[in-house]
Parts: C-alpha cells; structure tokens; sequence
C-alpha cells in the first residue's frame, strides 16, 4: 500500500501541505501518516522552567531522569493529541490514518520517520514559523529534500491562505523538466504513475542555453562556418525530436502527451513554461549531469523549488538506475 508522509509543526502555514497530500493520497490509494517533531529546545526550556510539568501533590522526582521522562510523556501527549485531532478530520473523508511523533531535529525525524512507515512520498510546505514550537520549515524542508532517499511534493506556503482554501488543489497537468541525460528521466516514472491515476496531461520540456562558444565549443570548433542561428536551430530540432521520442515510448490512453523546447536559461524557463502551460505539478529530479547541453539539475532544481508557486516533486537521481530510468517509465505505461 502506498504511504504519503506529512510533515506538521503545528502551524497554519504547514497544514496548507494537507489538501495536496489529500489529493495524491485519494489517487494513489494511500494511506496518510502525520508526523510530528518535538524539538530538543522545547525539552530543554521545560527542563530548565518547570513548565508544563504536572502537579502531583506529595509526590517529588528523585532525579533528572524522571524529570525528563515526565516533560517526554506529556510533550508526546500533546503532540500525538494534535495530531490526532487533524487525523479526525481525514478518516471522516475515508483516509486511513495513522501519528507519528519524534523528539529531535526536524528533518533527521522526518527522514527516519519515512522510512519506519515505508512512505511512498513526503509532502510538505515550503516553511512555517513560529515561536519556540514551531519548526522553521524552509531549511527543514531544504534538507529533507537533499537527504529523503524517497519523493518529496513540495508546497509553497502563504499567510493569507486559510487551512481548508475553498478552492482544492487538482491535478491536471503535469511539467516534466528534461535534460537530455538518463538521470533526469527518472522524474518519468512517478509523473506517468500520477497521470495515469488522475487521467492528467503530462507535458515534456527541455530548454536550450542560448548559443556562446563557451558552451557549445565543439560544435562551433568543428563547423566554424555554421552560423549561431543556424546552429540553435539545430539543436533546439534535435532536443524536439528527443522529447518526441521519450514521448512516443510513454503514451498512455490514461493521458495525453506534449512536449515543449525553448531558448533559455534552464530554472528561469521552467518556471516560464509552468505558467503558461497552467501546470498544477512539476516533476523534476535534484541533477542529472550530461555533457555541454545538459543542465546541472541539481542548481536547477534548486533554483526551480525556491522560485515557483506551484507545487513541485523534486526526486533523488541514483546513478545505478541510470540505464533502467525509460525503460522503467515505459513498463510503467505499458
């Protein structure tokens, strides 16, 4: 069974995650797990306050030990009741459900977390501050994003936002960003899966770097009299019929194929060809290296996650799958 892990700091800013992990968890069949993360400052301040401990009247703690154990029960009881409230409101929806609270830094737990429930995907806001409780979850999510060995959906999250918008996010589109290289083909697996469930068209793109002799060298080296133009015309053909082929080897009936190329610079475009293709998902891996024309998707994705509004699945490339990326892609879809 497929498991979709969110990550909640007890903030309004982290629940925007939730209606997006609604929408994969109802397509994929999953179950939810939320996951909660008592940070060893709030332990700290308790221990050295008293605060919060319960008032038990002839009763005192022989040592620090059972000090701690106490503050580590009642934290744990908070936030398993928080949890438990907003796990409520998904069984009611007919998500089976289950909590999950840690005590230490946020992303090792989040991690750890993932991994002891098996998770199919992590989905998470982009941030979500708050006092001494609170998570700061942009660099929370910078990391599980750099060390989650499974997907990450991220959300980017916004003040006004209320907790349930009145308008759900969907899934009808979906930018697949493309270097050329087999590592950044491994996005295509799980984009074809998410089409195929939520019948969504899935959109192809690569972008070219504009034509400089300090990246296309060989090229202008071995035809010095090939004009630039003529030369990105080229090649901006050649990565057409690239993504055409990826193309032909992924149709399904579930969705329907384009493909896109532009000239330009490989973060600004993504987020250029989102909007205008209205996408409600990219789907990208963290690099894929290559030789001259390939992008170094790891900045890009980057670049692409701290830029976009919409709702991005960033992968971790493994270079032992490299030559099983499309052919997986294409069982997937067969």
């Amino acid at each position: 069974m497929h498991t979709v892990l969110v990550p909640l700091d007890g903030s309004a800013l982290a629940m925007q995650a939730l209606p997006h992990a609604r929408l994969v968890a109802r397509q994929l069949e999953a179950r939810i797990v939320l996951v909660h993360v008592v940070l060893e400052t709030e332990i700290r301040s308790l221990l050295k306050q008293d605060v919060g401990l319960p008032a038990y009247t002839g009763i005192s703690y022989a040592t620090v030990w059972q000090r701690e154990e106490e503050i580590y029960a009642r934290l744990r009881q908070q936030g398993e009741g928080y949890l438990h409230q907003i796990a409520s409101d998904l069984e009611a929806e007919g998500f089976a459900v289950q909590v999950d609270v840690h005590f230490g830094a946020p992303a090792p737990c989040i991690i750890e977390s993932a991994s002891a429930h098996a998770a199919t995907l992590i989905v998470m806001a982009t941030h979500g501050y708050g006092g001494l409780r609170r998570w700061a979850l942009g660099s929370v999510t910078d990391r599980v994003v750099q060390s989650s060995p499974v997907p990450v959906l991220v959300v980017r999250g916004h003040r006004h936002v209320l907790r349930n918008p009145a308008t759900p996010p969907q899934l009808k589109r979906i930018l697949v960003p493309l270097d050329g290289s087999a590592l950044a083909e491994q996005a295509l697996p799980l984009a074809c899966m998410l089409a195929e469930v939520a019948h969504a068209d899935l959109h192809l793109f690569q972008a070219v770097f504009p034509i400089s002799g300090a990246l296309y060298p060989s090229e202008l080296l071995t035809s010095p009299d090939v004009e630039p133009e003529a030369l990105l015309m080229s090649i901006c053909h050649n990565t057409t019929t690239y993504l055409e082929y990826v193309a032909s080897t992924l149709h399904h009936p579930c969705y329907s194929m384009s493909v896109g190329t532009t000239v330009g610079h490989p973060a600004e475009a993504i987020l250029i060809e989102a909007k205008q293709q209205h996408a409600d998902l990219i789907v990208m891996v963290t690099h894929g290296y290559g030789g001259i024309q390939r992008w170094t998707l790891g900045s890009v994705a980057d670049k692409v996650l701290h830029a976009t509004t919409t709702p991005i699945l960033i992968i971790r490339a493994h270079t032992e799958e490299v030559t099983h990326a499309l052919d997986d892609a294409i069982q997937t879809t067969a």
